[in-house]
């Protein structure tokens, strides 16, 4: 706060034990520059790989060369309806409600509750990339192609701009499927709040939460970090970003951002269909709507404030801290074992060394019917003294591979020795239990 000023800071501690619940950052430059954005924000959370474990929430927007703009993140224990309520109190204290805001998410649990108590006045989206998975996992057993003509259905059924259409392809899409998961799915969606058709604010075009899973990618490595760390770390990455777009932008040259210009350009034939009315031979009038947010002079003022160094943990004073220090989060021990720190035992290690020149294929099926037949054929002729025999791999003197089959019950094994070093043996009835 002392190198940021104007920034949000809250903190949230446990009064009885004194360890530490939650924390919310929004950094001053962040704030700032989020008053020439888009009023639209993606918001989504993502679970964090540290000790402590946790969850990240994050809200994001997009500047106006369609790049990502990190407006605040959180950390928090859990991902339930509590944090959230408070993440979003944190967020409206910190971007004020001067302008009405649209978020889009993917309907996180607790997140629309918490939404409408928070931020009533708010335009809510739903993530169209999310309606997509939730139905095809509806069409479980279906073809691949059916599933992709359906998604496609869907898809015009929200970016269609009138009622007629939108109805038209809903009624299409319930008639083909005929499936009741999907009905009550459709029934279970509020229109206004995925289709074009009903929804009453602005999206800008943006139809899915990809900004905000991005930002949770680009913050990949800080998740695995302790907390302080983690939030020093994220501090860096914003401050380096503000000041590259910062630094590219002085080398523009156009009026528009680089990314609108050409979409611009690219959109010169479907301008002819806007309705222009003549007033005289220099004054016209054009019937389209516009964005001041993509204006090059916006941009460069959207970063125009920074995100400034802070003391790094181990220059803090702790002297005379006394009480106020924080311990560590309360947290849960995950059941099971860890996959990092798990030690195989002697078998394992001694499989591991056998196998370490040869390829297993676990398969069904993968040869021909006249190989079968041979391969029964054969085992018909050998007698019960050469049952043993068909357990014990004996290494060829060829130094080349030989693919050999096993067939068990449920399982066929294709095995490719690659050298001629050591032999293994199977036993069929260990195989089949």
């Amino acid at each position: 706060m002392r190198t940021n000023p104007g920034s949000v800071f809250g903190l949230d501690m446990d009064e009885s034990s004194g360890c530490f619940r939650r924390l919310f950052v929004a950094f001053h430059g962040c704030l700032y520059g989020f008053q020439f954005c888009r009023p639209l924000l993606f918001v989504d959370g993502t679970f964090l790989k540290g000790r402590y474990k946790g969850n990240l929430l994050a809200t994001t927007s997009k500047d106006g060369n369609q790049g990502v703009f990190p407006l605040a993140f959180a950390i928090v224990d859990a991902e339930n309806q509590d944090n959230w309520m408070w993440f979003l109190s944190q967020l409206l204290k910190a971007v004020g409600s001067s302008r009405r805001l649209t978020f889009v998410t993917d309907r996180q649990h607790g997140l629309l509750d918490a939404l409408s108590v928070v931020f009533p006045n708010a335009h809510h989206a739903y993530c169209l990339n999310h309606l997509k998975r939730n139905l095809i996992e509806k069409l479980v057993g279906f073809r691949t192609n059916y599933k992709l003509s359906l998604i496609k259905i869907l898809v015009k059924c929200a970016y269609v701009s009138t009622v007629a259409s939108f109805q038209h392809y809903m009624e299409k899409l319930r008639r083909i499927v005929g499936n009741g998961r999907v009905d009550s799915m459709l029934d279970g969606l509020q229109n206004d709040k995925w289709a074009n058709a009903f929804f009453k604010g602005k999206r800008y075009g943006e139809m899915s939460s990809n900004a905000a899973e991005y930002y949770n990618n680009w913050i990949g490595g800080a998740r695995e970090l302790p907390i302080t760390c983690m939030v020093d770390m994220i501090r860096v990455q914003i401050m380096a970003q503000l000041s590259n777009r910062r630094a590219e932008s002085k080398r523009w040259t156009t009026k528009l951002c680089p990314v609108m210009e050409k979409k611009l350009v690219d959109s010169l034939e479907l301008a002819k269909s806007c309705d222009v009315i003549v007033a005289n031979d220099t004054v016209l009038e054009v019937h389209s709507s516009i964005s001041f947010y993509v204006d090059i002079d916006c941009f460069r003022e959207l970063y125009k404030e920074s995100v400034y160094p802070v003391l790094s943990s181990e220059r803090f004073d702790f002297d005379d801290a006394g009480s106020s220090i924080i311990k560590p989060p309360i947290t849960k021990t995950q059941p099971g074992l860890n996959k990092k720190k798990r030690i195989p035992s002697k078998v394992l290690r001694s499989i591991r060394n056998k196998l370490y020149c040869m390829k297993i294929y676990a398969t069904t099926n993968k040869y021909t019917n006249n190989q079968k037949n041979n391969h029964n054929n054969n085992n018909k002729k050998k007698s019960n003294n050469n049952i043993n025999n068909n357990n014990h791999f004996h290494h060829n003197n060829q130094k080349k591979i030989i693919p050999k089959m096993l067939e068990f019950p449920r399982l066929v094994l294709i095995i490719e020795e690659l050298t001629d070093d050591f032999c293994l043996k199977f036993d069929p009835l260990s195989w089949s239990k």
